[in-house]
Order: C-alpha cells, then sequence, then structure tokens
C-alpha cells in the first residue's frame, strides 16, 4: 500500500515495470535461433551479462497501470520490431508520404501517417520518460531522477492523468529503423540538458524517441511549428546514424563482460 506515482491517491501498488513487461518478450522473440537470452547493460558499473532481471518496483496502483497501457503501451508495443518479417510501424511509415527527406530520412507528419495512432505514440513517450524522472529508480537510473523538473513534471503528470492537454515546448520524433538487420535494442531514457531545453532519448525495438522540452529549443521548435504539428515519424538506417558508431565504440570497450556473456566470448 502506499500513494500511487501518478493520481496520488493511498491505494495498493502494482509492480511497476519502466520499459512495458510486452517489450522483454518483442526482444526475447527477435531471434529465437539466439535462445532467447537478454543481455543486460550497465553503463553505471561498465558491466554487462545475460539475465531475465527487468526493472520495477511498486509505483502505481492497477487504475493508472490500466491508463498507461489502455492509451499508449497497448498500441505502440504491438507494432515496433516483433522479429524478421513483423514490424508494423515500418510497414505503416514505409506507405506514408514524406513531408520531405533530408540526409537519406523520410519525415513524414501525422497527417500522412494512415493508420498510425499519433497521439498514443506520443502518450507512450512522456508516460515513459515522466516515470523514469518521478519514480525513484536503481540500475544506473538515479542520475535521471527529476530530470524533467518539477514545472513539466507536474504538467506531463495531469497530461497523463487526462486533466491537460499535452504540454508546450514538447517535441517528439519518431525515429524508425528500415534496417534489413535490425538490432533487437532496448534502453531507459538518457537526458542531455542544453541551454534552454533538455533533450530525452530511449530506444524500443526498432524505434528510437527522441523527445526536445523546452521552450528555447531553436531550430527543432521552428520546424515542428511549421508544420503545425509535436511529433514527427522519421524512416532512417541506425546504422547509417551517427548513434550506431557510439553504441558500437560503448559496447566494445565502455563495458565488461560479466557471467556466462564473458565464458562465451572468451571461446569465441
Amino acid at each position: 500500500m502506499g500513494l500511487c506515482g501518478l493520481c496520488r491517491k493511498y491505494s495498493e501498488l502494482k509492480d511497476s515495470h519502466l520499459m512495458p513487461k510486452s517489450l522483454y518478450g518483442a526482444l526475447r522473440n527477435a531471434y529465437p535461433e539466439s535462445g532467447h537470452d537478454l543481455v543486460f547493460a550497465r553503463k553505471s558499473t561498465k558491466t554487462a551479462g545475460f539475465t531475465d532481471y527487468q526493472v520495477k518496483k511498486p509505483f502505481l496502483c492497477a487504475c493508472c497501470e490500466d491508463r498507461f497501457s489502455k492509451f499508449g503501451e497497448n498500441i505502440v508495443a504491438p507494432e515496433c520490431h516483433r522479429g524478421k518479417g513483423n514490424f508494423t510501424l515500418l510497414d505503416k511509415i514505409k506507405v506514408a508520404k514524406a513531408e520531405f527527406i533530408q540526409n537519406e530520412e523520410r519525415w513524414i507528419s501525422p497527417q500522412n501517417c494512415g493508420t498510425i495512432e499519433s497521439s498514443a505514440y506520443l502518450y507512450f513517450a512522456v508516460s515513459i520518460i515522466w516515470r523514469a524522472s518521478a519514480g525513484d529508480w536503481a540500475d544506473g537510473l538515479e542520475l535521471y531522477h527529476g530530470a524533467l523538473g518539477e514545472k513539466y513534471q507536474e504538467r506531463i503528470r495531469r497530461y497523463l492523468l487526462g486533466e491537460t492537454d499535452c504540454p508546450k515546448n514538447i517535441y517528439l520524433a519518431v525515429y524508425v529503423d528500415n534496417d534489413n538487420d535490425l538490432l533487437p535494442l532496448m534502453s531507459f531514457p538518457v537526458v542531455n540538458n542544453k541551454s534552454g531545453y533538455h533533450h530525452h532519448i530511449f530506444y524500443i525495438p526498432g524505434v528510437k524517441f527522441s523527445l526536445v522540452i523546452g521552450s528555447k529549443a531553436d531550430g527543432v521548435k521552428e520546424l515542428f511549428e511549421q508544420s503545425q504539428t509535436n511529433i514527427y515519424f522519421i524512416e532512417y538506417s541506425f546504422r547509417k546514424h551517427p548513434d550506431f558508431k557510439l553504441f558500437q565504440r560503448e559496447t566494445k570497450y565502455g563495458l565488461t563482460p560479466k557471467g556466462r556473456l564473458a565464458k562465451g566470448l572468451s571461446r569465441e
């Protein structure tokens, strides 16, 4: 029993996942030939190893858990990459009309997204960064606690409860990977603090969520406002993006394999 982090009512708290439980299943099923093993990389300890561990804690009541599922997770999670030939969001993006193309990336506004429920993607993305900021999580997320700041954290809480519209000055880019050999990757939110705005990033299988929050996000603000939207979908190649080189460097040089992972690599 305790106070729910979202509605702030005293009730029975559920074991709330930071990242939806179904996404762990999506990762396991992406490459069944791997034996369904997951590797958990902790940047805080600079280690990586096989695990069944999932990040969760008593945080939300059943009603608020259902709200997160109904308005975000149940729509977004089934459309992410779930194995070879099973990537619904990419299928929808490929037939959508691009508003413009930049650096081989196809930028698509919500009005051209057909059956994609863009409001669900916005709700889902905001709910992930809110719960990471509002909850007192462990596993290297301690530095992210309070990352939204009091003003946006409270405004977003009310939006997630359905009391208000999404706060102004929140701009979401949903990057959809079109590589033939997609990496089964999921990451917790990280934040880069800029002058006048914050940039939040996290991944689910096949999809990168990039949120810019702040009134002084020059360039980003103009780009979104000219199309009168706060969300874009972008078809891109993760392997051609600078993020991929950073991912390679950090996994190769920034992590020490442990346990079965270390033994398997030593045999190779």
